[in-house]
């Protein structure tokens, strides 16, 4: 599946944070949450970052709502300026604990399920 240059940008550094996820998984999930824009904005003043991560209670996951919006114009899509390196692994960082405890939650309830 061809992705947007905005989502592929974010291929290597799933590959390198993600290695043991399907990449091709976590592109098609910026494709539909973010479009790979790290501003990009759902519910306001909750939603974040390139997985739309919901605030605070997402926090756990290791990014809050203000790290993910670091550099971007309030209560906008724009960007301030590009991402450091440190904010685009903290994007991805993020994402994919979300992603792995969320693989965790659907074990345990298939195990409890039988």
């Amino acid at each position: 599946m061809p992705f947007s240059p905005q989502v592929e940008q974010w291929r290597s550094l799933f590959r390198r944070l993600g290695s043991d996820l399907p990449t091709e998984f976590l592109l098609a999930w910026l494709s539909k949450e973010s479009g790979g824009l790290e501003c990009a904005t759902g519910i306001p003043g909750v939603e974040a970052g390139i997985f739309q991560t919901f605030h605070p209670a997402d926090d756990r996951f290791g990014a809050t709502f203000a790290q993910l919006r670091a550099n971007c114009v309030p209560n906008t899509q724009q960007i301030t300026r590009p991402l450091t390196s440190a904010e685009a692994e903290l994007q991805v960082s993020s994402g994919i604990r979300y992603v792995r405890a969320m693989i965790a939650a659907a074990k345990r309830k298939l195990a409890a399920a039988g």
